[in-house]
């Protein structure tokens, strides 16, 4: 029997996030009791009481979802990103021979990856400001933290998540291989950053992973899916939808539960600080560790070896 493959694994479970926003807004729906007079619905998906986090669902009686504006944006954003990014978006580009879609890293294509992680936030960020009156130091949080506790708050989030990550990652990767015979590639621009020695490049490759792609995906998975399936369909629900959004656009089968556990561990992280410089700030701690093993990791491992 072959080997699953690991784009149509990708594929199903993106497929499985989509076909899930419907019924599972259904299925509050008819958990949710009516109340005989409506509670205030707030206009902002950030203005939320404190605690709880989160603003609660709209009644039945207070107008439904698809009458919500937040709720069209985030759909039609996660559209967007879908076919734009991960299993989707690389449809049609296999080669007729089966092999690998080979690209070409240099700091153009560096900067074009910018220019759209750029554009992506500019949209949400339009959109807020233009439709929600929103600044950025709402948006964004800034006043809920101070920035030494916002450091801090990172660090005590992101240090054990880290390994826990790690652990997990390795350990699925065994299983998947004992289990389905699968061989598990890393990430294209992992293998490929191994290779890189041009300065210019290696630079791109770092503001693109350690600052473009923290503030694009928190601001998109956290501050508008996260707190927009909170807040129209559950907590719960909106954790782990996020998490696996956000970990399959990665397009990489041997980092999917590792990324939605860092995925949900970022989400909480949001909910409880209600600020996105938390995750931010996390999530680049967790790419720059992963940027620099890249570049250091053989060297430190021969210095280790030396030292044994």
């Amino acid at each position: 029997m072959p080997p699953p493959d690991e784009h149509a694994i990708l594929l199903k479970v993106l497929a499985v996030i989509a076909a899930s926003v419907p019924f599972a807004l259904y299925w509050m729906s008819m958990r949710r009791p009516r109340a005989a007079v409506p509670p205030p619905v707030r206009d902002s998906i950030w203005d939320a009481p404190a605690p709880p986090p989160l603003p609660p669902p709209p009644s039945p009686a207070a107008g439904s979802w698809w009458e919500r504006r937040d709720a069209w944006f985030a759909l039609v954003l996660a559209g967007i990103v879908a076919g734009l990014m991960g299993p989707l978006a690389s449809l049609g580009m296999t080669p007729a021979d089966g092999g690998a879609v080979k690209i070409n890293f240099t700091p153009v294509f560096f900067a074009a990856q910018l220019l759209f992680q750029a554009a992506l936030v500019a949209i949400v960020v339009a959109y807020l400001k233009v439709h929600r009156r929103f600044n950025l130091v709402t948006i964004f949080g800034f006043k809920n933290l101070t920035p030494l506790r916002t450091v801090g708050t990172a660090l005590l989030w992101i240090i054990p998540g880290f390994f826990a990550v790690i652990l997990t990652g390795g350990l699925i990767v065994v299983l998947l291989k004992q289990l389905t015979g699968m061989e598990m590639p890393e990430q294209m621009i992992v293998q490929s950053a191994r290779q890189m020695t041009d300065p210019a490049t290696l630079a791109m490759l770092g503001l693109t992973v350690c600052i473009g792609a923290p503030v694009m995906e928190e601001l998109i998975f956290r501050g508008l899916f996260f707190t927009v399936a909170a807040r129209y369909i559950h907590r719960h629900y909106a954790l782990l939808a996020s998490a696996l959004f956000f970990a399959v656009i990665h397009n990489n089968l041997m980092s999917l539960v590792p990324l939605t556990m860092l995925g949900i561990l970022f989400g909480i992280a949001y909910e409880r600080t209600r600020t996105l410089a938390v995750p931010i700030l996390m999530h680049t701690v967790f790419n720059g560790i992963q940027f620099l093993y890249l570049l250091y990791g053989d060297d430190l491992q021969k210095a280790a070896e030396r030292l044994l």
